[in-house]
């Protein structure tokens, strides 16, 4: 917040951009539980944009081709200034990206089939862009029973276990269980109105994945 981290509140400061009033962030469970449970301070850098592809072939995409677009924003805006106030301010800093992505190239069988390659590219990327060329990957695997088209929704869960399983220091979360349903819509972990399941998937993913 205009150079300075602060504290983060849930449905105040979880989401870029106009502060969300009804937002959850799963970042906030997450963080809570490395602190009260392992006594870890974490520092969230969110950066996340609904509806959104990883394809080289939609505009605009996370696509580390497309200049100016998603992942040029989230490196300039976002990974470059906070990497900035913490080198040497703040001591044993383990930088860690957590991906929860995948349901729009899901809907289609050439953009599910082009995921591994697009995703592993992002990885590389903004390993290199940050200087942590080890930095640990945590990739939320797209949940079996995701609402969309699902045209493509084997090819990217299939891509996001190839994935982990071929990369160093990238890991798997799987949100199969009962314990990370997707809310009412199918398509979701963070609750919509009168969702108190979305509420609980995310408050449940958060602490898994710290």
């Amino acid at each position: 917040d205009n150079g300075s981290w602060v504290q983060m509140n849930a449905g105040v400061n979880t989401q870029q951009g106009t502060p969300q009033t009804g937002s959850f962030s799963v970042g906030v469970t997450m963080a809570n539980r490395l602190r009260t449970t392992y006594g870890k301070l974490a520092y969230i850098v969110p950066s996340a944009v609904g509806g959104t592809y990883i394809a080289n072939d939609v505009t605009p995409s996370w696509n580390v081709t497309h200049v100016g677009e998603y992942y040029d924003k989230m490196v300039d805006w976002y990974l470059k200034p906070c990497l900035g106030r913490l080198e040497g301010a703040i001591n044993n800093v383990t930088p860690v990206l957590v991906w929860i992505h995948g349901e729009s190239d899901a809907d289609t069988v050439a953009h599910g089939a082009a995921y591994e390659a697009n995703l592993t590219a992002l990885i590389n990327a903004f390993r290199t862009d940050s200087g942590y060329t080890n930095m640990k990957v945590i990739i939320t695997r797209l949940r079996s029973d995701y609402g969309g088209t699902n045209l493509g929704l084997s090819g990217v869960r299939a891509a996001q276990v190839s994935i982990a399983a071929a990369m160093t220091g990238v890991y798997i979360y799987d949100t199969d269980t009962a314990l990370t349903p997707l809310t009412s819509d199918l398509q979701h972990y963070n609750p919509i109105t009168g969702s108190y399941g979305g509420v609980q998937s995310a408050t449940n993913l958060g602490q898994g994945l710290a």
